[in-house]
């Protein structure tokens, strides 16, 4: 195998284990990285799919955690409406009435 085949090779791998093209940019001695995505972007298939994929799973886990967040801070202050003397009233804390 010519070692330029090799070397054509090594991209290929790098991208499509989806390593960054900037590094494979700089593994190539490639003077930018438009030389190497016009020369081995065809390799990187889906990269749309997959974009869209990793916002969607971003934007899910951010709203997982925000509601796990707001049921522990309702829970809290279910749990803690008489908090040293206080209640918590229609104005905020208010002295208990006896």
């Amino acid at each position: 195998m010519p070692l330029h085949s090799l070397r054509h090779t090594h991209a290929t791998f790098l991208l499509q284990a989806g390593v960054h093209p900037r590094v494979a940019m700089e593994r190539l001695g490639h003077s930018s990285i438009r030389v190497t995505l016009d020369t081995y972007s065809h390799v990187i298939g889906g990269l749309q799919e997959a974009a869209a994929q990793r916002f969607d799973d971003f934007v899910s886990a951010k709203s997982t955690v925000g509601e796990a967040v707001g049921k522990m801070s309702a829970k809290r202050i279910e749990d803690t409406s008489e908090i040293t003397g206080f209640k918590i009233g229609v104005r905020g804390f208010e002295p208990p009435t006896t």
